[in-house]
């Protein structure tokens, strides 16, 4: 499936679609955050450094064509430099 047609359809502009798969009567969307980084919650600093991915989580969105939507996101983790705090991509 396009995922730019996806990306609209689902209304998901903050998300980058890399795969769509339908599982049983469910629709699975992988996504990738657009921005790689993110300010830092606790100073709101832009200095952060890409940890890695911890997990891959499932959340449910709404529904589509009358089946159940889950968009499988990463777990990105970030470290800001100047407060050393340690946070998830949000």
């Amino acid at each position: 499936m396009n995922s730019h047609f996806t990306t609209l359809l689902l209304d998901l502009t903050e998300l980058v679609i890399s795969n769509v798969e339908r599982i049983l009567e469910d629709f699975f969307v992988h996504a990738d955050p657009a921005d790689r980084f993110q300010k830092c919650p606790h100073c709101l600093g832009e200095d952060v450094i890409h940890k890695g991915i911890a997990y891959q989580r499932t959340v449910r969105h709404l529904p589509a064509f009358g089946r159940c939507v889950f968009l499988c996101l990463p777990a990105i983790r970030l470290l800001c430099k100047p407060c050393g705090a340690t946070f998830i991509f949000d």
